[in-house]
């Protein structure tokens, strides 16, 4: 995928925030990782174009996708701590 379809979203993605600002659907606060295109979307957000007043959190700690290697790399660890266990007590056997 290059740049540019990357970044295509930030156009539809402002006219849909305006939509729902019009209406009064639009929340202050918007959730979403630390991405490089989500931070350049914050940037666009903010343009004299679509003036949106909006506070950006980002939260990649608190997602599964951040936490999903290290969470995995637990179980591996537990997992080789419980064969090495009951090698030794084989061996003693």
């Amino acid at each position: 995928m290059d740049f540019i379809s990357q970044m295509s979203f930030i156009k539809p993605a402002c006219k849909q925030l305006q939509k729902w600002k019009s209406t009064g659907n639009y929340d202050n606060i918007l959730l979403q990782d630390n991405g490089d295109k989500n931070k350049l979307f914050n940037e666009q957000a903010q343009n004299i174009d679509w003036k949106f007043k909006t506070k950006y959190e980002y939260t990649p700690r608190a997602t599964f996708k951040h936490n999903s290697p290290v969470e995995v790399g637990f179980v591996t660890l537990a997992r080789l701590a419980q064969a090495m266990l009951m090698m030794q007590i084989l061996i003693q056997q």
